[in-house]
């Protein structure tokens, strides 16, 4: 005994978004017994049983939701056994989004029995999350009476709410109460294309239909944003591929605007056309016997505004047609004001038609001819002959390009049949494209390929040859390289890349020597070329950071050059000098009388030049002109230049006063001054009579003159700091010294 009966019609209408809305009706009747899953529209629903085992059944022939016999077949959990109390189950798709409108529900007791107390909670969901949820719990059906006991759930009014415009990729059914049982029927849904738009923008502007039934309307739309130029695709037929399409009829459009970058936006138009239609009724009388033409049509035409024409096609013009075979017919009529209606009538015959199925074998490969058509006649009498056109009467055909065949079937009375097929491939071949990484050095082998597939048929193989099969490729010298990319289909295409490399590094280089030995003004010059710019440069052990390294000394000096990318060049420099220029030769002591200046000191040399040290006498600093005048027991330091360059080493000469030596000998004591250096006063020490002083710079200058008249001091604060001669007459002679004045 069942212990659980909900017969549920569902009908989702749904969906409208960026790109098309499509509204199918999924009554399972192609369905196979105890499937858990259905397709429809090219769409894939899952039946989930959350509470129950829910698949599609046909365990009540005749019993369907609008009561006929063609609709045998729903989901339900009628092979279940025992049933739970909230029995629920859910219709899911992962590849698309819906909208739900309404739906019919039978429910039922244990035995199926109608008017038990219960409830049903619909809930709709997105990626998992509760978008809405609303529980009916009055104002089911108690009877079957012409509906067959079902119940219609509106949810454009549901409880007093409209959920039909809310986007979700599944509807869940949960039973209460004493229903307890459960079953669909009749899923009536529209497909989203789930299409996520761009940054454009779009404008619409439209012309509606002059007269009713007309195909005058126009739709334009103006696209903005997004990256220049912009594609359009219409949904009309032929498909229309300008900003405005034209020829249109009353009813809903879209446009699909595509930018340069891919991204895409839609826009809808509804051409609407006037009220008072043309229109046109039709009685027909159907062929007796199928094949012949004694059909009939009697056509009443209605509307706009009288008299009316008629256009059948064929040079056909009157209201009615006799003598007509089976088959579809259209007439055009037009009122007095140029509208028209176009009205259909179809003539039938017996059903015992000359007819034909087929199975498709589609291209494998965008742009092979691989495609087939397996032709399967019925009807009408045997033997059938075939024509397709251009000389081919096959049953089947094979070797096919994508498209639609149209093949012509004849049965042995003469009755035929017209049967279509259309051959389809992937949209697009198989293709790559690739971003390259050059080798940033010259020989090097840093450069990579990154290679992106599209078109055909995913997954993909690569071949690159030797072995190698990734995708994209790494650790590459410079060269051009060619992939093979295979589809899952085995369709191929051939891609090439070129990896390349700059310039090698290559350098030229000058120098210039030390003239003088123990100078530093060598210097050292590189010329980069190749490789890639700008170019740094760095010196070792020294010379900077630029092209030419200036102020070098005698040695050996390295530069390192390294261009944008890194790459690097090194070259050595050998920086020379001269041989070193000796010092004078002479006497290193040497007499003089008092007075007597640098001449008076004899050294062999040329170009002589005289120093008060050691060190001034190395470093060529602070020399000595020949004015000045000579210190006893001053040692005087001597250097010679040859060819422009001045010796290193010197001669040191020691001069004495050969006066004061003469003097020293018999009364004269030599004079001692103090402090030394001296601040501002200096001071004489000694028992000699001072008569007056004189003080010269060492060059010979004189800067000072004083009478002193017994007073052992003279006042030399106001001298600059530096050395001084000092020349003291006293009543025993005149004594020299030198003194420094800080």
């Amino acid at each position: 005994m069942r212990k659980f009966y909900l017969m549920l019609v569902l009908l989702l209408v749904a969906m409208t978004n960026a790109v098309s809305a499509q509204t199918s009706t999924e009554q399972f009747e192609t369905e196979s017994n105890g499937s858990t899953s259905f397709t429809d529209n090219g769409v894939i629903f899952n039946i989930i049983s959350n509470v129950n085992t829910y698949d599609i059944q046909a365990a009540y022939p005749g019993t369907g939701w609008n009561g006929t016999s063609a609709d045998n077949r729903y989901i339900d959990n009628s092979g279940a056994g025992n049933q739970s109390a909230g029995t629920s189950f859910s219709i899911k798709t992962t590849s698309n989004l819906f909208k739900v409108n309404r739906f019919w529900v039978y429910a039922g007791a244990a035995n199926t029995t109608l008017g038990v107390a219960g409830t049903l909670t619909i809930t709709g969901k997105l990626s998992g999350v509760t978008k809405f949820a609303q529980t009916k719990t009055t104002g089911f059906t108690t009877t079957t009476g012409t509906a067959n006991g079902y119940t219609l759930i509106d949810l454009t009014n549901l409880n007093g709410q409209n959920y039909s415009n809310i986007v979700i990729d599944q509807i869940q059914i949960t039973a209460g109460g004493n229903f307890q049982y459960l079953a669909l029927d009749a899923f009536t849904w529209v497909k989203d294309s789930g299409i996520v738009l761009g940054s454009l923008s779009l404008a619409p502007s439209q012309t509606n239909v002059s007269c009713n039934g007309g195909s005058n309307g126009t739709a334009t739309v103006t696209a903005s944003g997004g990256t220049t130029p912009y594609t359009y695709s219409w949904n009309t037929s032929p498909v229309q591929t300008t900003a405005t399409a034209t020829g249109l009829a009353a009813g809903t459009y879209t446009v699909t605007v595509t930018d340069a970058t891919n991204a895409t936006k839609t826009q809808s138009f509804t051409i609407t056309q006037p009220a008072s239609a043309v229109s046109g009724t039709t009685v027909v009388t159907n062929v007796a016997c199928n094949g012949a033409s004694n059909g009939a049509i009697n056509l009443t035409p209605a509307g706009g505004t009288a008299p009316y024409t008629f256009n059948w096609g064929g040079g056909v013009t009157t209201e009615d047609r006799t003598g007509l075979a089976a088959g579809t017919y259209t007439v055009v009529i037009t009122d007095a004001n140029g509208c028209t209606a176009t009205v259909n009538a179809t003539v039938t015959q017996p059903a015992s038609a000359v007819s034909g199925t087929t199975v498709v074998t589609n291209v494998a490969c965008n742009g092979a001819s691989n495609g087939a058509i397996n032709l399967t006649p019925a009807g009408g009498t045997a033997p059938y002959t075939f024509n397709w056109g251009g000389g081919v009467t096959t049953e089947d055909r094979t070797g096919l390009t994508a498209g639609t065949y149209t093949v012509v079937i004849t049965d042995a009375n003469g009755c035929t049949a017209t049967v279509n097929a259309t051959v389809t491939q992937p949209a697009s071949a198989v293709s790559g494209t690739t971003v390259v990484t050059n080798v940033a050095c010259n020989g090097a082998s840093n450069g990579a390929i990154n290679l992106t597939p599209a078109g055909g048929t995913a997954p993909y193989t690569f071949n690159w040859g030797g072995g190698v099969t990734t995708e994209d490729r790494t650790g590459l010298t410079a060269g051009t390289y060619t992939v093979v990319i295979t589809d899952a289909n085995g369709c191929t295409a051939t891609v090439n890349a070129t990896v390349t490399q700059p310039t090698a590094l290559t350098a030229t280089t000058s120098q210039t020597n030390i003239a003088c030995n123990g100078g530093s003004s060598g210097i050292a010059t590189i010329n980069v070329s190749g490789g890639t710019g700008p170019y740094t440069y760095s010196w070792s052990p020294s010379g900077g950071t630029a092209a030419t390294a200036s102020g070098l000394s005698a040695g050996t000096y390295t530069v390192t050059v390294t261009d944008a990318n890194t790459c690097t060049l090194s070259r050595t420099f050998t920086i020379t000098q001269s041989a070193p220029i000796s010092a004078p030769t002479g006497a290193t002591e040497q007499t003089f009388n008092s007075g007597d200046n640098l001449n008076a000191l004899v050294v062999n040399g040329q170009n002589i030049k005289w120093y008060a040290s050691a060190t001034d006498a190395t470093n060529h600093t602070n020399a000595l002109p020949t004015s000045t005048l000579l210190v006893t027991g001053t040692t005087y330091y001597a250097t010679q230049t040859i060819g422009g360059c001045e010796s290193k080493t010197s001669l040191a000469v020691k001069a004495t006063d050969i006066t004061l030596g003469v003097i020293n000998e018999g009364k004269f004591a030599k004079m001692m001054i103090y402090p030394n250096p001296v601040n501002d006063i200096l001071r004489f020490a000694g028992n000699e009579k001072i008569s007056n002083v004189t003080i010269f710079t060492l060059e010979g200058k004189k800067v000072m003159e004083k009478v002193i008249n017994n007073d052992k001091t003279v006042n030399v604060r106001n001298l600059i700091q530096g050395n001084y001669i000092i020349s003291i007459v006293t009543e025993k002679g005149v004594q020299t010294t030198k003194f420094i004045k800080k």
